[in-house]
């Protein structure tokens, strides 16, 4: 609608006011007094009324005095349009204010468009409060699952050490090393589905729920197995697990996968030796699925290498390969302590893999037997 005081009579703009009322935001057109030209029918059902007669912008929104900093004032002083936030009744607003040249090219009088952020800015401030809430609950999650990691490994007969490197703030690769008795070790390295909390979920799960004291790994894989279905977890969650025992007397070691695709390898002086086994991961899609153990023998000074999928080491050290093979076995040769081998191993590999590029967590670990 248009005051008395319009320059031009509402015939004139039909086709514009028809615009203006169709708008969802609110518009008005104001002069150099602060009165009140036009509102839009947005703006005009609003405030529910219907007069414009002796009524400044600023007392429509039910201020006594105009907005400190008013939008619509820095316009008429530069001719630019003017865009703020404005807070007005405990209501956020975008106010943008645009001149209206005349045929003089002066400015008498401003639009302003006016759209309602209230409703915006609480669920911004909702999906805020939620992501710092979440943010603290992954700190929480990645400080525990760091937590059930090896540290300071101190074992007799073997020297122990590895490489964890998650793509995401939690990852899925887990594996851990322990004494079974004063002659057995055990170790297992897992790759868990999934990222995030419900990889963590999962490696806690497995760090609980694994029998320590047995010395088959078939076994231990079995029992994990159905303790795993008696939880109940879904069907798209899985780990899959290489688990080996070690007898540091003899040096049998004794393995068993539970779908690990990244095949570990024994590295002697007279070559490799890949601890190939296979079967379905832990998960709820077989009743009961075979596991068996796998013998070979460990003599002193030779290293096992493990590591997951996410480094797919076996496509470099393939019979084919033998260039590749030599420089490994030259490491576990040339450095005594396991650290060192996963140090040079890290760099032999980094050298054919490009670290940045991959996709998934991945995790090296060696066992050398002294």
């Amino acid at each position: 609608m248009f005051s008395g005081k319009s320059p031009s009579t509402a015939k004139n703009y039909k086709f514009v006011l028809d615009i203006l009322d169709g708008m969802y935001d609110w518009v008005r057109v104001i002069d150099r007094e602060n009165n009140v030209i036009f509102l839009n029918r947005s703006f005009e059902q609003s405030l529910h009324t219907d007069m414009l007669e002796n009524k400044k912008c600023f007392e429509m929104l039910g201020l006594e005095t105009k907005c400190k900093d008013c939008v619509s004032c820095r316009v008429f002083q530069d001719h630019n349009t003017h865009q703020a936030e404005k807070i007005v009744g405990g209501n956020i607003y975008s106010v943008l204010c645009s001149p209206i040249f005349d045929e003089d090219n002066e400015v008498n009088y401003v639009v302003e468009v006016i759209r309602d952020l209230t409703y915006g800015k609480i669920q911004d401030l909702q999906i805020t409060r939620q992501g710092n809430r979440l943010k603290k609950d992954l700190d929480m999650a990645k400080r525990l699952q760091h937590s059930i990691l090896p540290i300071n490994v101190d074992i007799k007969g073997i020297d122990f050490h590895y490489k964890y490197i998650p793509c995401d703030f939690l990852g899925g690769d887990f594996l851990e090393i322990y004494s079974i008795d004063d002659k057995h070790v055990g170790f297992y390295i897992a790759d868990v589905s999934g990222h995030g909390v419900s990889a963590a979920m999962l490696t806690v799960f497995l760090k609980s729920s694994i029998n320590r004291s047995l010395l088959s790994p078939a076994k231990t894989i079995n029992d994990l197995y159905i303790c795993f279905n008696n939880s109940k977890f879904d069907m798209d969650f899985y780990i899959t697990l290489f688990h080996c025992i070690i007898n540091i007397e003899t040096g049998e070691l004794r393995f068993c996968s539970a779908g690990h695709n990244a095949t570990p390898f024994i590295i002697k002086d007279e070559g490799l030796e890949f601890l190939c086994s296979s079967n379905i991961p832990i998960s709820n899609w077989l009743d009961f699925p075979e596991y068996k153990d796998t013998v070979t023998f460990l003599t002193k000074g030779d290293s096992v290498f493990f590591y997951t999928d996410g480094l797919l080491v076996s496509d470099l050290l393939d019979s084919s390969n033998v260039e590749h093979i030599e420089a490994v076995n030259r490491i576990n040769k040339e450095n005594s302590l396991s650290s060192d081998i996963l140090k040079a191993l890290s760099i032999f590999i980094s050298n054919h893999v490009d670290f940045c590029t991959l996709v998934d967590d991945f995790t090296m670990a060696v066992i050398k037997l002294m």
